[in-house]
């Protein structure tokens, strides 16, 4: 009866002894998988750091030109206005900050917009974002909106390519010596005796 009594209190000791070895591996595994992972995390964020001490490309200055514009669409005693307010938005890149030769490094070869979204305090109007002829900067022109895929630019990176450009399209030279042009604009309709 003793030695029974004694192999129950053997076994119960086993038992928890396995179930605390269990909750120490796991316990464990989980504070080295968490420390792992914060020096990871700080590893590859000191290595960044230190890659964007000298960006190979800067915002070096942005132009806004916000204006308006009234079409007078009247043909009698009563006011049909179109109105716009836009903004012109040039954003200039500089790609010379680590090195004056232009290289494959320090030259663009893809250059999109996505996931745009416009907010504004007002229900009412058209909203349109989307690229703008950079000659046209400051003048009101109609443009339609972007596609939901974004605004994908034809980067040039040729003289050959220059000289067919039509600059009414989206492009930017692959070694950013012109801004990426664009225009935000509200388009409202007005009926008023």
């Amino acid at each position: 009866m003793k030695l029974n009594k004694v192999n129950k209190i053997n076994i119960i000791i086993l038992v928890i002894d396995i179930i605390l070895l269990v909750v120490s591996i796991f316990t464990y595994k989980y504070i080295f998988q968490r420390e792992t992972g914060k020096m990871i995390y700080l590893e590859e964020s000191e290595r960044f750091a230190t890659e964007n001490k000298n960006p190979i490309f800067k915002i070096e200055k942005i132009i806004l030109y916000s204006s308006a514009n009234a079409i007078d669409n009247s043909n009698g005693e009563l006011k049909n206005l179109d109105i716009s307010q836009f903004t012109d938005i040039e954003i200039f890149i500089n790609n010379k900050s680590k090195s004056e030769e232009i290289s494959a490094e320090n030259t663009v070869n893809e250059l999109f917009i996505d996931n745009i979204k416009i907010e504004s305090e007002s229900d009412t109007g058209e909203k349109i974002f989307n690229y703008k002829n950079p000659l046209n900067c400051g003048k009101y022109v109609d443009l339609e909106n972007w596609r939901d895929d974004g605004i994908l630019f034809n980067v040039l990176n040729s003289n050959q390519k220059n000289e067919v450009a039509n600059y009414d399209e989206n492009i930017f030279y692959t070694d950013c010596s012109n801004p990426i042009s664009l225009r935000i604009c509200e388009q409202k309709h007005f009926n008023k005796l």
